[in-house]
């Protein structure tokens, strides 16, 4: 896991764009959020600095979020993408992941979207980085020169290398699936699943050479190395040793064939020449006299022997000095000289830094009147090729006191050489194999009280090398509370013989905390535990996995919303307790059921043609009815497919909406009564009030009386009075489907409709809002009127942004303090004619769109309306 990612994240809106990067940066501290307002601004930052996903909107001026998508995936086709929209459609869901993004999200409301983003943010990084490092090991492994294979936990080969394969004789395609027994023979097989198998499964680890067959039936020394994996299963590391145990072997005979002759040298001088001519390694006879003598005088002029011989000068007088008596005829071979005493005569053409020091080492063993020494060094050829040599000089017992007579045999090994020195760096391979799993192995030698560690287990400790750690030292190392844990279980390995497993807590030389899992196995000769070996691993990332699977367990179980997951089966895996409770039973009662126990719109007999309906990632929100046990409960279910490991499961959360299907019951009963309200006033109130005005008219035919123009001036009281009345029942309903309004373009519209006269209306605000664009309007005017009928002709009015909202604020004489909330009741008017009715439907208005509105005191003294909680298009 990293420990820092950063994220681009990329919307044509500045406010929106740093308000998720504050969210995202809250949710997670190893967030650290970039913005852009472009794609084109998007693609600079990417090639600016390294980023590890990328978040972008769908709907941006000139490039849109999937050709953004595209021209990133052109620079970085591996790189997470995130389509954070506010537009969502199925069609767009669906080119989205055709165009190859990582995820697609659409945006909300509230603060829960960006947890939700944050997840899925985690998620892809997290994706990324493991099939990164997957792919990483993976190129590792198939150019490797040693055979590696991984077997799964069923005991078959997983995945295996072309070398693996080729030692073998077979391809990786044919071994996939088979047991690695078929390739061993019948004894090996045995010993394969008494001895070896055993042993893997005990201590983690086995290493050793075994007898390999292969797809032809030949056999071959093999070299096999195995770990197990956390997961199961085990990784296997071969080397066909078969050239190198037979030259062992040849070796072997070699060394037994010479040191038979030797032995048998003073009683078949007859056969000395034979053998020591055609011997098949160089053998030199040599008088060392000489050198014995000016060695022996050197002893007693020099204070220190070794740094005198240092000196390159006097070690060539020394050489020098030797007498090469007889050399035999596979050395002129083996030098590829034209003689012996082609050889001789020329010994420094075929002398290298490695043979000066070898003779150096031999005048010090001489010098302490030692009479055998071995070594390895290398020697040129007088053809050009470097040799390896190993080099054995003795003195026979007859000689040794004068050192006349000094044998020097020099053995070719340079074949041998090149194979170890392949041999480890193939072992480095399979430490770097270790070193990708992070595990390291110990072990604690109890009579020598000696503790080796290999790299891993110093790079867990945080510690070099080449630091020397005691027994006891490496006890300081754990956790204060855990020290004794480990200090008992080794206790009882060593005097009880008792293996021990255990995860416990470290600080590092750092000073830093984390887990290690610590394997120790006791080794015992004659019944005596002389060793413990053992392996050690940091499962520092597993642990934190375990508590973060743990917190989110706990934090379902523990929500007021119900959850529950079922598979392809319809069956449950889990539900939480908060869904049992809605269902009013328990947790125990549900599990084993299928969903269409309990949710009557998933059809058992379409349920495949429903699961299949689904992509993966997608999600669905219904509202449905859960049905168990007699008990019916309206529900809003959210429900998305997920594939985890290779399985497809839907997660969905269920919640209770009895309370809002109530309120939307009673809603509805409100709004049908304002409805009827409306009609009888709009047909029971205007049609004897027109029929009033026209027996009025009909009279001004017949007389003129001042009288008919009172009742004139009230019928048209009555006619505001009704217009106000069905106003307030219309904005009494609430807004169920708001669309971006521009709340310039709705006042200048308010000028042709409001009678302003000589009154100046100034717009200071350019902010779209979401809102019923007819009652916003009626909003406007009855306010602009209220403005001018109290304000006077000349009344300057102004429309402007305040802190969540907007405001009309006028210049005029204002609201007393202790009326501004009085104004807003129903049937409350300080003008003669006025109705009331006015400022209570703005009131109305305002709480149909769930806004605020309040009456406060202007800047110049006049009246000012603050209408708040307005909401923006997103």
């Amino acid at each position: 896991m990293r420990d820092r990612v950063r994220v681009l994240h990329v919307d044509d809106d500045p406010g929106f764009a740093d308000l998720t990067a504050t969210y995202l940066e809250r949710a997670d501290e190893r967030f650290e959020v970039f913005t852009a307002t472009g794609a084109e601004a998007g693609l600079e930052r990417l090639a600016d600095r390294e980023v590890h996903c990328v978040v972008s909107d769908y709907e941006m001026p000139g490039t849109d979020g999937l050709e953004f998508l595209g021209a990133v995936r052109d620079r970085f086709p591996d790189l997470p993408f995130l389509l954070f929209t506010g537009k969502g459609s199925e069609e767009i869901a669906s080119e989205a992941i055709s165009a190859g993004v990582t995820d697609y999200l659409q945006k909300g409301t509230g603060g829960d979207q960006y947890d939700l983003l944050a997840n899925r943010v985690a998620n892809a990084v997290d994706r990324y980085d493991t099939e990164r490092e997957r792919r990483r090991w993976k190129e590792a492994v198939e150019t490797a020169t040693q055979g590696v294979a991984i077997v799964d936990p069923d005991g078959r080969f997983w995945q295996t290398n072309d070398a693996y394969a080729d030692i073998y004789g077979t391809s990786p395609d044919e071994l996939a699936g088979t047991p690695p027994r078929k390739l061993y023979p019948a004894d090996e097989q045995t010993r394969l699943e008494t001895e070896i198998m055993p042993e893997l499964d005990r201590a983690g680890h086995w290493e050793g050479e075994v007898v390999g067959r292969r797809v032809d039936g030949t056999s071959f020394d093999q070299r096999l190395a195995m770990s197990t994996l956390p997961d199961g299963g085990h990784v296997c590391v071969i080397e066909d040793i078969t050239e190198r145990k037979e030259r062992e072997r040849e070796l072997q005979r070699q060394n037994e064939r010479m040191a038979d002759l030797i032995e048998k040298h003073e009683a078949a001088e007859t056969r000395y020449q034979s053998l020591f001519e055609n011997n098949p390694i160089v053998i030199w006879e040599e008088d060392l006299s000489a050198v014995k003598e000016r060695l022996d005088t050197l002893a007693t002029e020099v204070e220190d022997l070794e740094s005198h011989l240092a000196d390159r000068e006097t070690l060539l007088e020394l050489v020098d000095a030797i007498e090469i008596v007889d050399v035999n005829q596979y050395a002129v071979e083996h030098y590829a000289a034209d003689s012996k005493s082609h050889l001789v005569a020329n010994l420094e053409e075929i002398s290298t830094e490695r043979s000066l020091e070898a003779f150096r080492q031999e005048f010090l063993a001489l010098a302490r009147d030692e009479t055998e020494l071995t070594l390895e060094t290398q020697a040129w050829t007088f053809d050009g090729d470097l040799k390896d040599e190993y080099l054995h000089i003795f003195t026979p017992d007859s000689y040794a006191d004068d050192y006349s007579v000094v044998y020097a045999t020099a053995m070719d090994i340079t074949e041998r050489k090149e194979r170890e020195r392949e041999l480890g760096r193939k072992n480095d391979l399979f430490r770097k194999a270790q070193a990708i799993a992070d595990v390291g192995a110990w072990e604690y030698d109890i009579r020598a009280d000696d503790l080796r560690w290999t790299d891993q287990v110093y790079e867990i400790h945080g510690l070099p090398a080449d630091r020397e750690v005691t027994p006891e030292e490496r006890i300081e190392f754990y956790h204060p509370e855990d020290r004794e844990t480990i200090r008992e279980a080794l206790a009882r390995a060593v005097e009880d013989g008792e293996p021990f497993d255990l995860e416990l807590r470290l600080v590092t030389a750092d000073g830093e905390t984390r887990w290690v899992r610590t394997m120790g196995d006791p080794q015992t000769e004659d019944d005596e535990v002389v060793r413990v070996r053992g392996t050690f691993q940091d499962v520092t990332a597993r642990r934190e996995r375990e508590r973060e699977a743990d917190l989110l367990r706990e934090m379902v179980e523990s929500l007021g919303v119900g959850v529950a997951i079922y598979d392809a089966d319809g069956q449950f895996d889990y539900v939480n307790p908060a869904y049992a409770e809605i269902l009013g039973t328990d947790v125990a009662t549900l599990q084993g059921l299928a969903v269409w126990d309990v949710n009557p719109a998933i059809d058992h007999d379409d349920f495949v043609s429903y699961w299949s309906s689904f992509a993966d990632g997608e999600t669905r929100v219904h509202e449905t009815t859960h049905r168990f046990d007699g008990r019916e409960v309206p529900v809003q279910t959210v429900t998305t497919q997920q594939t985890i490991h290779g399985e497809t499961y839907h997660f969905g959360t269920v919640q209770d909406i009895t309370d809002r299907k109530r309120q939307e019951r009673e809603l509805q009963r409100q709004n049908e009564r304002l409805a009827e309200f409306a009609s009888i006033v709009s047909h029971d109130l205007r049609n004897p009030l027109e029929v009033a005005r026209g027996h009025v008219d009909l009279l001004r035919d017949e007389r003129d009386s001042d009288r008919l123009d009172a009742v004139t001036r009230a019928h048209e009281r009555m006619a505001t009075l009704i217009e106000d009345i069905l106003a307030l029942a219309r904005e009494g309903r609430a807004v169920d489907d708001p669309s971006a309004v521009d709340i310039g373009a709705v006042v200048e519209d308010c000028r042709a409709t409001v009678e302003t006269e000589g009154a100046t209306l100034v717009v200071e605000t350019d902010r779209t809002v979401l809102a019923d664009r007819s009652r916003l309007q009626q909003l406007f005017e009855n306010l602009f009127r209220n403005s001018v009928e109290h304000g006077g002709t000349d009344v300057t009015i102004t429309v402007g942004d305040c802190e969540d909202g907007f405001y009309v604020e006028d210049d005029g004489r204002g609201i007393p303090p202790d009326r501004r909330e009085d104004i807003f009741e129903r049937g409350y008017s300080t003008a003669e004619d006025g109705t009331g009715f006015g400022m209570a439907i703005i009131r109305e208005i305002a709480d149909a769109h769930d806004w605020s509105v309040r009456a406060t005191k202007g800047e110049s003294g006049g009246a000012r309306f603050e209408i708040s909680g307005v909401d923006g298009p997103t």
